[in-house]
Order: structure tokens, then sequence, then C-alpha cells
């Protein structure tokens, strides 16, 4: 995954979602071990010349890694005197600023629709795009920073989800005595049943499984995350949702978005699985989900998608739509395989 800062100049928000749809461009080599598994890499533009890279390893032997290189591309780095491994925006002069907030609101933003991370036409700044090209120290600070970013965003999506769980799934009103509260939970975490939802909220078997995906919970964090105010990320890339149907253009919550949600519910029911009074907190890294998040994936695009069982692709996009209509709107009408009711679906 990659961040590519390029020449041109974007104004607003509509014109940074068309270029989130542009593809990325060229991976570079070099990884910082910490951020291996999900930190972008920030790229320069392509010449029209043949390539020529001459990147400077490491600027450990300098009195000033900005030494020799434009103000306007000079970033302060931390001083390493509290330990802070990314650098502080707030030290930052504003073109830097700039570039670091429209990085991470582009970066989130096609976590949101396609996993991966967009080229930016909005800020005209070569000699900062040169920097980045040929200096791995100031490249891998400004990624570092972004990554961060993302993975607090991650994290708030996570913390929507704790929000609801515990009220939405009814674990509070099942008793934590000879283990009530840890079968109940364990219930809705087997086959995934908690994606489906339930007749009786303190019944974990009484589930609709010809309506995946649409349990309350799931629905309320989607709303309080991504469409509750004007500055959501749902309301602010809103031009963004498309409809995958050929017959009806109702806008659908992308399958990245709701596999994202889904994942922090099941991270938010993880917390409760001891059965305890009180749930037991517990971090949240996307690492630690990959699994999940890729079994998610694989049941909306395969099992229902291209489901045989009727036509798949009505029944994805009647799902989906319908989860971005509710999403919108806040109203709800170990990792194993779900038990779908494919043919119960609308």
């Amino acid at each position: 995954m990659e961040l590519s800062l390029i020449q041109g100049q974007t104004d607003n928000d509509e014109e940074a979602e068309t270029n989130m749809k542009k593809k990325p461009g060229p991976k570079t080599a070099r990884r910082d071990a910490k951020y291996e598994s999900e930190r972008p890499t920030i790229a320069a533009p392509a010449s029209n010349g043949p390539a020529k890279k001459k990147k400077v390893h490491s600027t450990a032997t300098q009195s000033n890694p900005n030494d020799g290189w434009p103000v306007e591309t000079h970033i302060t780095y931390p001083d390493g005197t509290t330990g802070q491994r990314t650098i502080s925006l707030r030290l930052q002069n504003m073109v830097i600023c700039n570039i670091l907030h429209e990085a991470i609101v582009l970066a989130t933003g096609l976590t949101m629709f396609e996993e991966v991370f967009p080229t930016t036409n909005s800020l005209k700044h070569p000699q900062i795009a040169h920097h980045v090209e040929n200096d791995d120290t100031y490249s891998r600070h400004l990624t570092n920073y972004v990554t961060g970013r993302v993975g607090k965003m991650r994290a708030d999506v996570k913390g929507a989800a704790v929000d609801a769980v515990a009220s939405m799934y009814g674990i509070l009103q099942v008793p934590v005595e000879n283990d009530a509260r840890k079968k109940f939970v364990k219930t809705l975490m087997s086959k995934l049943n908690f994606i489906f939802p339930q007749n009786h909220i303190l019944d974990a078997h009484s589930i609709r499984r010809n309506e995946p995906y649409l349990h309350p919970a799931i629905i309320s964090v989607l709303h309080k995350f991504f469409f509750k105010s004007s500055k959501s990320l749902g309301n602010r890339f809103g031009n963004t949702f498309v409809s995958t149907s050929k017959t009806d253009d109702a806008k659908e919550v992308p399958e990245a978005m709701l596999s994202l949600v889904v994942v922090t519910v099941f991270a938010a029911l993880k917390e409760w699985e001891e059965g305890k009074t009180e749930r037991q907190k517990q971090d949240f890294a996307a690492t630690s989900f990959n699994e999940t998040y890729t079994l998610h994936k694989a049941t909306l695009l395969d099992k229902i998608l291209k489901s045989k069982v009727g036509d798949g692709t009505q029944k994805y996009h009647m799902l989906m739509a319908r989860l971005y209509r509710e999403g919108k709107a806040g109203i709800a009408d170990s990792v194993e395989t779900p038990d779908l009711d494919f043919e119960g679906m609308e």
C-alpha cells in the first residue's frame, strides 16, 4: 500500500474523492519493521525520462537531517529526549501540515472503500516530492505519522463498537453466575451468530439467518462513526458510494467499510468472552484480526455476491443498499464459517 505526493491542485473534498479512485503508483522496497504490516510508503511522481534515484539511507551522522534540502521541505524531527517515535504535527510548517492533513483524510477514505492508499494530486510541491523520493528517513517519518492516524481511525471505530455491544446484544442482562454470560457470548461468536439480528435479545440462538450483517449493533456502529455528523467520513465522501446493480442506483455500503465495522464488533465481543462482570479491555491491532477481516470479505463477495442460490448480485445489492440506508439514518430495522440462509434473503 502506498501514498504518492505528486504535482497538481485540488481545492475541495469532491475533487479529492475523484482522485481517491486512481490507482496507486509503483511500490518502493524499504519498509520500517514496526510498520511492516500496514504502513504506506510515500513516493514522488514518476518523471518523463528514466528514473534516477539516489536514496539517502540514513541521516544519523548529520547534525541536522534537513541540511541541504529546500526550506519548504523541512520537518521538525523527534528530538529523541522523550522516546517519541513519530513527528509532532504542531511543530511542522503549514505546508507540511496541509500535506499530512490531506494524506490522512484520503488514506482513511480509501480504507473505507478499497483498502488501498490513494494517489493525491492535491498539493503542488515538487520539492517536497523530490525530498520524499530521495531521503528514506524523511519519507519514513511522514508515512509513520499518516499510518498512526489511520490506525487511530480504526481504534475509534472499535470504540464505537464497544459502546454498542454490551447493551445491544443484551450481555449485561445475562448473569455471570454458572458461566451463563460466558456461554451466552460464546454462542454469539460461534459461527458468527453475532452478525444476524435476534428475535429475542437474551436468546443467542434466536437469530434470523436470512438477514446477515443486519444486527442493530452493526448498523449502530456504521451510523455513529461514518454518518452521524456532516464531518463524518461517510458524509464527507458521500459521492464515492456507488451501486453494484445494473438496474437500481441505490447507494451501497462498500464491503471494506462493512468488514471493518464487523471486525470491530467482533473485537468488542471478545472483551466479554470470559463472562466477567466487566469487559476485559484488549488492544485493537489490525494485524490481529486479519483472518476475521478476510473471512467477512470472502463471505460478502464469494458466498453472497457470487451465490449460486438465486440472484447473488441482487441479494448483495439489496443487503448493502439497506445497510447504507439504515446506517445513514441510524435506524436498524474463533473464526468459523457462518451458516447463511441464502434462499431466505430478499
